[in-house]
Formats: structure tokens, C-alpha cells, sequence
């Protein structure tokens, strides 16, 4: 009984390593065959990329609606990346309306195809400590506390005056020691001194609302 058992054992463990052996083989023919299907067939695969949405195309949508609609809104800034994901940002003079931006959204998404190009937009409004980033922002917040981030790795923290395309005013105060006209030496202690001076758009990365509570 104990030999009848012992070959059947022999049986089946030998079973089994030709059950192993055979999986093997068909692992490796499924795996090498898979592979050169993938390497002779990359084209079908990969033959219909998406096609990148124009960002001027989505400009003149955003534009178009907000005149059309007659809305007190401006267009801040638009970003598409190379996979089509939209990022629209808009600004008013006083809030924006999250129904304008749902609007906003709807118009543009009804004015593309995604059958010919696929996308992910966003529609939102610039926050209030977002950089400026067009002139009529720099009009909304004329004569507020403003802080500029300058080229040169200077932080100015002052009062945001008229701007144009070259540039902008703006009016800050330093605490430095001052000069006595009548010594010729330089005070003791330091006083509040003025700055007044129109920066040039070029020479500054950024500026920012100071929101003061």
C-alpha cells in the first residue's frame, strides 16, 4: 500500500512539473509574441495623438463671450498645457459671479470638438493675493497697499499709483538714517524716509494685493 502510494506521488509530482514547465513555455511564447506585436503594430496604437488646443483659440472664445454677454468681467490669463487641460481666469472690478464662470465654462466647451481634441477645462476668477497680471488690475487696485517682488531680489511694500504699459507708480517709505544738513553726518537715529518712482514692468517679477484685516 505504501509503494502504490509512493508512485502515484512520483505521478503527480511529475504532473505537476510538466503542468509548471508547460505554463512556462506559454508564459514565454504569449510574452515574446505579445512583444512583437507591440513593436510591429506602435502605429495603430499610437497613431491618433491629441491635437493642442490654440490658447489664442480659447483668448478669443473668452472675449467673445464676455462681450457678448455684456459683462463687466475681463479676461486675466489663459494656460494650456500639452495635454489640453485649460486653465481660464477671469477678474472683475468688484467679485466675480461663479455663475459667469459656469457660463463662462459652458461657451467654450460648447465652441470645441472633442471628438477631434480631447480636453479638461477650469474657469475661475483671479484670488485676491494672485500677481497682477493686466493692466485693468492694476487700475482695480490703484491707491491700495501693494508688494513687488523686483528682478534685482528687492521687496518694496507700498501704495499702487497709475500704470501704463511701461510701468506703474508707487509710493513706499524706508526707516533710514538721515543725513544732517547741518553737520554733514549721518543722524543717530533712523526716520521715515519717501520713495516715489515709476518702476518699469521689465525689472519687476511680480506684484501682489496686501490684504490688510
Amino acid at each position: 500500500m505504501a509503494k502504490i502510494l509512493h508512485k502515484r506521488l512520483k505521478i503527480i509530482t511529475f504532473a505537476a512539473e510538466m503542468s509548471e514547465e508547460r505554463c512556462f513555455q506559454a508564459f514565454l511564447f504569449r510574452f515574446f509574441t505579445g512583444l512583437r506585436l507591440n513593436v510591429l503594430q506602435p502605429v495603430q496604437r499610437f497613431q491618433k495623438s491629441p491635437q493642442m488646443i490654440s490658447k489664442q483659440e480659447i483668448i478669443d472664445l473668452a472675449d467673445q463671450y464676455l462681450l457678448e454677454s455684456d459683462s463687466e468681467s475681463f479676461l486675466v490669463d489663459v494656460t494650456v498645457s500639452r495635454d489640453n487641460q485649460i486653465v481660464v481666469e477671469i477678474d472683475n472690478d468688484e467679485a466675480v459671479d461663479i455663475d459667469e464662470c459656469v457660463q463662462l465654462s459652458q461657451y467654450i466647451e460648447q465652441h470645441l470638438d472633442r471628438n477631434k481634441e480631447d480636453f479638461e477645462l477650469e474657469v475661475g476668477s483671479a484670488g485676491l493675493t494672485s500677481p497682477l497680471k493686466v493692466l485693468r488690475q492694476y487700475a482695480k487696485f490703484e491707491g491700495e497697499e501693494v508688494e513687488v517682488l523686483m528682478r534685482d531680489g528687492r521687496k518694496l511694500t507700498g501704495i499702487l499709483g497709475a500704470a501704463d504699459e511701461e510701468g506703474f507708480d508707487l509710493t513706499w517709505t524706508t526707516m533710514e538714517k538721515v543725513t544732517d544738513p547741518a553737520t554733514g553726518k549721518p543722524g543717530k537715529k533712523k526716520q521715515a524716509v519717501e520713495h516715489a518712482e515709476k518702476l518699469r514692468h521689465a525689472d519687476v517679477n511680480q506684484v501682489k494685493y496686501v490684504i490688510n484685516f
